[in-house]
């Protein structure tokens, strides 16, 4: 029997029509047989029995029309079911009534083996017509060989005494017969479908393809889907028939790509190319053009082109290099490196001008850390909180070190950096720039020497004098030693600038300056307030002979005349000296007492000093030395 599972499979509807159609041949197979039927009954003197037995078998008959129907409309696996199971019945009815002529009492031996012989007929044209039902020929195999068979073991005739035993056999083969042809039915079926649905399948992924297909036969488009028709602006069905070269840009090379195809396929490889195509309405675009033969040595029998539209994929391309050249070109206008770490925060990638200097070597930096670099001028501090940063992904600017070349020299660099995140938001490293940073460092270096220093003799100025006693003073204080300033002021100067002119002045400034600082210590600080007044300042001194020996060797050493450009010039210097704390204890006023002393100096002569001495008064006595 034929349950609702078999009905359940796709493939099944061919077999719903199969037994439709066997229905249907069945039908006419019964009309052919029941005159021969009613003539049997004629023969042994029944017509009317003849006529009644008649009309069963074709009403019978008839029933199979509207079962063939209903199995047709049949949607669902038990509606098919039900129909085939009200078949069998209507065949056990046409089978029992051909079964019941084999119990007519007044049939001979020879009339019953005619009547066996037609019966035989029936069941296997029978079995072949039926071999789309497991249910119905059995059934009708059964209603049609019983009763026969029964009467045959009552009375067997004397002639054939084995005749039931034959039948039984027969009947034995043709349902054999019938089971074999119902799977072998089945399985074509099964096969058919198979290859139905594949071919489905197959026209479902042709068409749901995100590339063009185009099949190619002597040099005309056979079939097209749905995505080749979008990319050349019209419909599948419009392209089919076409001439291949309507579609490039230049029908004419149609023959070349054919020419490199035979190529290509001839060496066992996949052809393709970047064309450019034409749309149904003019329009031209880029497309990536890949084949392959159906027979590589019959193109004849095919060429499977896919084909994809490029045109944003190449303009991106083209806006991705327009940027990465803007970005190099500004690269190359600065200083600037651009680099990557990842996670760990190793060097992946450094782009920039200078990665060919000696300073910065491309396989020294990939795969370390910053702090892994020869890196100067960062302390611990700073370096765990650079590190902390980092660790919590945050932002970093202007983080500056210097590093050493590999010629040993310095150079100053800025670093500033940003952390990198996926679109889910995961961390993937840092990148940013690096700015050498070394001639700005120079030029604020020299400006705070220009704020700081005489623009003639190099020297400190009053501003970083000032500075410097300020912080021996606080010494001096600490460890109780004294600090000396000493004024100094050239004699009879004005004249050399009044006969040589002021370049000469210069000249002579600029080797007093040099004399001078020949004459202190490292430690001691010898600076221009302006003009020719200078200012030695002695940190440390032990007594006040300290300072005035100094002052002592100064004012000898000015007695020779001063060689300057073959000239010699006869100057002396006037010095005026304080102590700290001796004098006073305010810096400031240190200053203005050697100043007072000085001018002592002067008015007694030139050339010598005067140490500061205040009375009761606050005032400076003359002295001599």
């Amino acid at each position: 029997m034929v349950g609702a599972a078999q009905f359940s499979q796709p493939h099944d509807i061919e077999r719903q029509r199969l037994l439709a159609a066997s229905m249907r041949i069945g039908m006419v197979g019964m009309f052919a047989a029941t005159p021969l039927g009613a003539y049997w009954l004629v023969r042994l003197g029944s017509p009317l029995w003849a006529c009644v037995w008649a009309i069963a078998t074709c009403t019978s008959a008839l029933l199979s029309k509207p079962l063939s129907n209903r199995v047709l409309r049949a949607r669902d696996d038990h509606a098919a079911a039900a129909a085939e199971r009200l078949y069998a019945v209507k065949m056990l009815l046409t089978g029992g009534l051909w079964g019941a002529l084999a119990l007519w009492p007044d049939a001979s031996d020879l009339d019953l083996l005619a009547l066996g012989i037609l019966q035989f007929l029936i069941l296997i044209v029978s079995c072949v017509s039926l071999s789309a039902s497991r249910l119905a020929f059995p059934v009708l195999l059964f209603a049609v060989i019983v009763p026969i068979t029964l009467r045959l073991i009552l009375a067997p005739p004397p002639p054939l005494p084995l005749a039931a035993a034959g039948i039984v056999i027969a009947a034995l083969v043709l349902a054999v017969a019938h089971h074999m042809l119902y799977r072998t039915v089945r399985r074509v079926i099964l096969r058919r479908q198979q290859r139905d649905m594949l071919a489905q399948e197959q026209e479902a992924l042709f068409h749901a393809a995100s590339e063009g297909i185009l099949l190619i036969r002597n040099e005309r488009v056979v079939k097209c889907n749905w995505q080749g028709g979008a990319m050349l602006g019209t419909s599948p069905e419009k392209i089919i028939g076409t001439h291949v070269g309507q579609w490039l840009q230049e029908a004419a090379s149609w023959p070349q790509y054919v020419e490199d195809m035979h190529l290509t396929f001839s060496q066992g490889e996949r052809f393709s190319c970047i064309a450019r195509l034409r749309k149904r309405d003019g329009e031209l675009f880029f497309a990536e053009l890949s084949a392959n033969p159906i027979d590589a040595d019959n193109l004849d029998a095919g060429i499977v082109l896919v084909a994809t539209d490029i045109s944003v994929r190449l303009a991106n391309e083209a806006a991705l290099r327009s940027s990465e050249q803007r970005f190099r070109r500004l690269l190359s206008l600065s200083s600037d490196w651009y680099w990557e770490q990842d996670t760990e925060f190793r060097f992946t990638h450094l782009r920039g001008t200078r990665l060919g200097d000696p300073y910065n070597p491309l396989e020294q930096t990939i795969g370390r850390h910053r702090w892994d670099l020869d890196i100067l001028g960062v302390e611990e501090a700073r370096w765990v909180a650079h590190k902390a940063t980092l660790e919590a992904h945050l932002p970093f600017s202007d983080f500056t070190y210097q590093l050493r070349t590999s010629k040993g020299d310095l150079r100053w660099l800025s670093v500033t950096g940003h952390p990198v995140h996926d679109d889910a938001g995961h961390f993937c490293g840092y990148h940013g720039i690096s700015t050498d940073i070394t001639e700005n460092v120079r030029r604020q270096e020299r400006y705070h020497h220009l704020a700081h220093h005489d623009t003639l003799t190099g020297l400190p100025n009053r501003r970083l004098m000032l500075d410097r006693l300020d912080q021996a003073t606080a010494l001096a204080k600490r460890n109780l030693h004294r600090v000396a300033v000493m004024l100094l002021d050239l004699d009879n100067f004005k004249i050399i600038n009044d006969t040589d002119g002021h370049s000469a002045g210069d000249r002579v400034l600029i080797t007093i300056a040099e004399r001078l600082r020949s004459l202190i210590r490292e430690t001691d600080t010898l600076s221009r307030l302006g003009g020719d007044e200078f200012v030695i300042l002695l940190p440390v001194i032990e007594t006040l002979d300290d300072a005035e020996q100094v002052a002592a060797k100064i004012t000898a050493t000015f007695i020779p005349p001063l060689e300057v450009d073959d000239h010699h010039y006869v100057l002396g210097i006037s010095i005026g000296i304080a102590v700290y704390p001796d004098h006073t204890a305010t810096p400031d006023k240190l200053l203005s007492l050697a100043d007072a002393s000085m001018y002592q100096a002067k008015q007694a002569g030139g050339n010598q000093y005067r140490l500061a001495q205040l009375n009761d008064q606050g005032q400076l006595p003359l002295e001599s030395h």
